[in-house]
């Protein structure tokens, strides 16, 4: 699966807009605790229209519970109705 896409317009210095950390640890058979953290390009504000991280659990089917326990310090987190990717909605847009 792809770890990381995104569309940007150029910047002057040949850098990563966004750079990201992701661990996952199995708590339980039945819960895991995921940890992501992003860091932005100093070139860039935090001012996004479009910005979703979204984390996939297609290999373990409908596995995810239909509630999630989140502390975003930014956006909201939702899992989404197929039960099978938690997104992180970080973008302003709808």
């Amino acid at each position: 699966w792809n770890m990381c896409t995104y569309l940007t317009t150029p910047i002057e210095a040949p850098q990563l807009p966004v750079r990201a950390f992701y661990q996952m640890k199995e708590v339980l058979p039945t819960e895991i605790k995921i940890l992501v953290q992003l860091k932005l390009s100093q070139q860039l504000s935090n001012n996004f229209e479009y910005f979703d991280v979204i984390l996939p659990f297609a290999h373990r089917g409908q596995a995810l519970g239909s509630s999630i326990d989140a502390t975003p310090t930014t956006g909201s987190v939702y899992v989404e109705k197929e039960k099978r990717r938690v997104v992180w909605r970080i973008g302003t847009a709808e």
